[in-house]
């Protein structure tokens, strides 16, 4: 390897080390990993890794004369999808037909006696003469494709690969996967995301051989489908205020919306599992039926919970999951039941006595539970006994109406604490501690790994200590290890009020828990994995998403001693620890902050975030200059009194060459201290 590419993979190595990055930072990163495996034209960039890789010599090229070709009718849909996938990559655009004898084709094809692949697994056989992707089932060649779309060159329409030829390597792949379960939790509930945000995601977790998309649909932020038997939860609990403080219409998802999403997954061999919160969480149910809360009269904060001891919250509760059941054809219904505060139950004149009433007695006969080790700091809400005993029982009845609809139960490790039915097929999300693996699969219950931090996207966890998560914890036997389902990342909504903050802090993270999830752990290797990780990145975020200003050097007039003016822009949300520039405003004064784009550059759109002290800040200017001292204004916020919001205040204007980005903010008698900015910069 040659000297300045030892120099850019040891530098690949740092950054990443440092901490989790967003997508602009993702964007320079990938470009030096591509640059760090240069000299290594056998290496297979392809993430998660596959099982088996043989490379050859040669290659296949594409060319307007390439056919995809399926072997069965139930293959021709993922032919249409590669072809759809290859057109918008290369520009071609081959045809889709039955097989043949001829060459020059991709070909898709079923092998029922390659069982030794499983129901997710494909072979993948590249020649100079075409490729062949076979598995036993359509689940696994239609991995295969994606594996296929990452052998192609890492480069974006129009632009072509420097030798102008889209071409894959000779290889021969033998893959599949480690785990049944490979997830991914988005929160529309705190912050709603459109119908295309979510199939973009659908999209984005195929691409990475993911199939499970929790959806968290319902919080004390937000009910975000609709139930037809209880119309008041989208008309009153989708416009409570979300996790910015927001209300709006159309917050929410139809029923149609709901089959329409549920087809597009279906065809990416993704499952979309709902998560329906209760009894805690459910403060925008309680919003649109104060009467499932133990207070009905009293003004009720959109956090509370349900009241469990009334039988007609039970049943409403039954009645809801009912329809979702009808809505989602997912195998498994997740009920949250994570987190239930103590003090309403406690003072609540049914709940309060039937917890002490539960204290006395003995679990029913068939009950077991298991109380969960917390290790580190407390995560979530400390387990009581008397509220454990008391969800316990509501789990348990909301349980059983799950298996009679022919589905399994999802909860957190809470559902441990309070114990659950021997005969019970629920599944045990771990998050609060290793100790809820164990004690899952000591139950002989079937648990999905998800532990916080590590697994939570919703931090700045460094990467390395993401992908060096090992699911199966050590010392058990290989049926006990059977009961571990997989592996899943969760990104929390409540400081994410854009779907580009989403991006910024569900990846790479998000590509490390693909690997985890698919690849043995005997072949994961974290700088192999860095070294693969930039070509795919490419893949994933459009050069034009990126910001301009990245990585470009800032100054400001007032930054705060020890805070020079640096660039967060990797879309962390504000408040929080990253700030473009610290400025501190204590006079009568005018502040700026000022980034050099280097070079003229085309910009078309800015978006800043202001705020001083804890709150918005909503007087500055943008302005824009080629030398850095003749500038133009572009927006002009100082008589505008409404607060710029956690999503920033976008400025947009026709393109033109900049150089020089300046926002300047006055001092006034209502914006004094200490002033905080993050400012990013778009072409379009």
């Amino acid at each position: 390897m040659s000297a300045s590419n030892t120099l850019h993979r040891r530098t690949l190595l740092a950054q990443l080390a440092a901490g989790s990055l967003g997508a602009p930072a993702v964007w320079r990163l990938a470009q030096a990993a591509e640059a760090a495996a240069a000299d290594a034209p056998g290496h297979i960039r392809v993430i998660p890794r596959p099982q088996k890789i043989r490379p050859a010599e040669g290659q296949y090229t594409l060319t307007p004369k390439t056919v995809i070709r399926f072997q069965s009718a139930e293959l021709e849909p993922i032919g249409h999808y590669l072809a759809e996938r290859l057109e918008r990559a290369t520009g071609l655009k081959p045809p889709v037909a039955p097989t043949s004898a001829e060459n020059d084709a991709i070909v898709l094809t079923l092998d029922t006696a390659r069982r030794d692949l499983g129901d997710e697994g494909y072979s993948l056989r590249c020649t100079p003469n075409g490729v062949t992707i076979a598995a036993p089932k359509p689940a696994g060649v239609f991995y295969g494709v994606q594996t296929l779309r990452q052998l192609l060159p890492a480069v974006e329409p129009p632009a072509k690969p420097p030798d102008g030829e889209w071409s894959v390597p000779c290889v021969a792949i033998d893959d599949w996967p480690r785990f049944s379960w490979r997830g991914y939790l988005l929160d529309p509930a705190r912050h709603f995301r459109t119908k295309d945000e979510l199939k973009r995601y659908i999209d984005l977790l195929a691409f990475q051989k993911l199939n499970r998309f929790q959806l968290h649909l319902t919080d004390g932020q937000g009910w975000r489908v609709e139930i037809k038997r209880y119309p008041k939860l989208t008309e009153v609990g989708a416009r409570v205020p979300n996790a910015s403080g927001r209300t709006g219409d159309g917050w929410f998802y139809t029923q149609d919306d709901v089959l329409e999403l549920v087809a597009y997954a279906e065809s990416r061999y993704v499952t979309i599992v709902p998560e329906i919160e209760m009894p805690g969480h459910i403060g925008a149910a309680v919003a649109s039926y104060p009467e499932l809360s133990c207070f009905p009269d009293k003004p009720h904060p959109y956090h509370g919970g349900f009241c469990v001891s009334k039988d007609t919250t039970v049943a409403f509760a039954k009645n809801v999951l009912s329809e979702v059941m009808e809505l989602f054809p997912s195998p498994y219904i997740h009920v949250g039941a994570d987190e239930v505060r103590p003090e309403p139950w406690r003072s609540c004149p049914r709940c309060g006595p039937r917890m002490q009433a539960l204290l006395k007695e003995d679990l029913p006969t068939g009950v077991s539970l298991h109380r969960v080790k917390i290790v580190g700091r407390r995560r979530g809400v400390p387990h009581n006994e008397d509220v454990a005993r008391l969800q316990g029982e509501f789990n348990r009845a909301i349980d059983r109406h799950i298996r009679a609809g022919g589905r399994r139960m999802v909860g957190w490790d809470e559902i441990l604490d309070g114990g659950l039915e021997d005969e019970s097929p629920a599944v045990v999300m771990a998050w609060r501690s290793e100790h809820a693996v164990t004690g899952a699969i000591a139950q002989e219950r079937d648990v999905v790994v998800t532990l916080h931090p590590r697994l939570y996207l919703d931090n700045n966890t460094p990467l390395p200590d993401t992908y060096s998560v090992e699911p199966v914890p050590d010392g058990v036997d290989a049926a006990q290890a059977a009961r571990v389902l997989g592996v899943q990342g969760n990104m929390w909504g409540e400081r994410t009020p854009t779907i580009a903050h989403v991006d910024a802090r569900t990846f790479p993270r998000l590509c490390a828990i693909a690997e985890i999830g698919w690849t043995a752990r005997e072949h994961r290797d974290f700088d192999d994995f860095a070294l693969r990780l930039g070509p795919f990145l490419k893949r994933l975020f459009e050069p034009n998403a990126v910001s301009l200003t990245t990585g470009k050097p800032a100054t400001a007039s007032h930054a705060l001693p020890g805070h020079p003016a640096h660039l967060a822009n990797d879309g962390r949300n504000v408040p929080d620890a990253y700030w473009a520039t610290d400025l501190d405003i204590t006079g009568d004064e005018t502040a700026w902050w000022q980034v050099d784009l280097e070079e003229p550059t085309p910009v078309g759109r800015v978006v800043v975030v202001c705020y001083y002290g804890s709150r918005r800040y909503y007087g500055f200017t943008v302005q824009t200059s080629l030398d850095g001292e003749t500038w133009h204004l572009a927006a002009d916020r100082r008589d505008n009194r409404e607060p710029s919001t956690l999503d920033g205040y976008t400025v947009t204007f026709d393109p033109r060459p900049v150089r020089y980005l300046r926002v300047t903010q006055t001092h006034n008698s209502a914006n004094r201290g200490r002033h905080l900015v993050e400012v990013m910069a778009f072409e379009q």
